[in-house]
């Protein structure tokens, strides 16, 4: 870095901590090398490390620098890793990802407005594609997409307010008539949240908004839905055999349905399902998951990978024994999650000793929630 430069970073790490040393690391893999400021520091206040390091990242990260904070033997060692100022992602990926995706969900909201128009003709009842037309794959394709969106820019905003470098949403096309049309949306974390608490509210600040948006429209759904005489059932007509909690009460709550009548699903409520269904399985403490992401920033790196094989090895073997399609999809996911992951440990946050604060038990609080109302349940 520039002599200027090199100074104003070193009055900012001043602020902070005392240098004691500073040295020059040189780090090399994949046929790549990099130059590390390393410094080994004393903190000016030792009763507060966390909160000096968050307002020295804070400082740092506008500036393209990201900074590590290791206490080894007990010193304090902090590297600088020169990030640059770039954004990290291309506007027009960004865009045209989100443009595709928005297509196939809207193909697969017309092929399931075309499968309501065929229950209306089947059992004679006014479904809402009947009655609202063409508008109803409008409804449907802003039903799918609006959770998921909204789930991503919740982890986007928190992001930038912590000060954490974050991608905008990508959207995910999938195959137009099979699930949703999509495969979801990610933000990347181009590098840790600062501390414990930062880690965890990121992560779950993504579920709490898309948990919220996820409720409205299956309060919509359900309530657009169709209960009819069982016996009006033809063949083709498959009932759902597990169902996420909340969904399973927001269903009885609504219909007051009898034991001689079935709930037969519109558009909306099916999508709010399978909708619940992900946010289940996100919500699982495992790898990158934002569930694994908050039970990251509760304990140490061995403990989330142990905890992660075994939810996993418990949904496969709960697959097994119920036999039931979406606990198969649930477990095919979280093991091709670990097998991606390769088991290598999650890196936690930036300062490695950081304990979880208040943040973070608010944080684990609302995660437990939500993972408790959308566990699917036998119906």
């Amino acid at each position: 870095m520039g002599a200027a430069v090199a100074e104003d970073i070193r009055d900012l790490i001043s602020r902070q901590f005392a240098i004691v040393e500073y040295t020059r690391e040189t780090i090399s893999g994949g046929g790549m090398s990099l130059s590390i400021d390393a410094y080994r520091v004393i903190p000016l206040n030792p009763g507060s490390v966390e909160s000096s390091f968050r307002e020295l990242y804070r400082e740092l990260i506008p500036r393209g620098y990201y900074p590590q904070l290791r206490l080894v033997s007990g010193s304090y060692y902090l590297r600088l890793f020169n990030i640059g100022r770039g954004r990290g992602f291309r506007v027009i990926t960004v865009v045209l990802m989100m443009i595709v995706t928005i297509i196939t969900v809207a193909i697969t909201s017309y092929l399931w407005y075309e499968m309501d128009l065929d229950l209306h003709l089947r059992i004679n009842i006014d479904t809402e594609a009947s009655r609202l037309g063409l508008l109803y794959v409008l409804i449907l394709t802003l039903s799918i997409m609006g959770p998921l969106a909204i789930h991503e820019m919740g982890h986007y905003i928190a992001s930038r307010i912590l000060k954490v470098p974050a991608t905008p949403p990508y959207f995910i096309p999938g195959f137009p008539g099979i699930g949703l049309g999509t495969f979801g949306a990610v933000i990347l974390m181009r590098f840790a949240p600062a501390v414990s608490d930062d880690l965890a509210i990121v992560a779950i600040s993504g579920p709490l908004a898309g948990f919220l948006a996820i409720i409205a429209v299956t309060l919509y759904g359900i309530s657009t839905s169709y209960i009819v005489p069982r016996e009006l059932l033809t063949a083709g007509f498959q009932e759902i055999q597990f169902s996420p909690l909340l969904f399973t009460l927001i269903v009885n709550q609504i219909t007051g349905q009898r034991g001689d009548e079935v709930v037969i699903l519109n558009p909306v409520a099916y999508a709010s399902y399978f909708l619940m269904l992900i946010h289940f399985l996100n919500l699982l403490p495992v790898a990158q998951l934002d569930g694994g992401q908050v039970l990251r920033a509760l304990v140490g790196s061995k403990v989330h990978t142990a905890v992660g094989v075994i939810t996993t090895s418990a949904v496969i073997l709960a697959s097994m024994i119920f036999k039931i399609d979406i606990l198969y999809t649930i477990a095919f996911f979280l093991l091709l999650i670990l097998l991606l992951t390769g088991l290598r440990p999650h890196p936690g946050p930036a300062y490695s000793e950081a304990k979880p604060g208040r943040g973070a038990l608010v944080a684990s609080m609302l995660w437990i929630f939500m993972l408790a109302v959308t566990i699917p349940i036998p119906t």
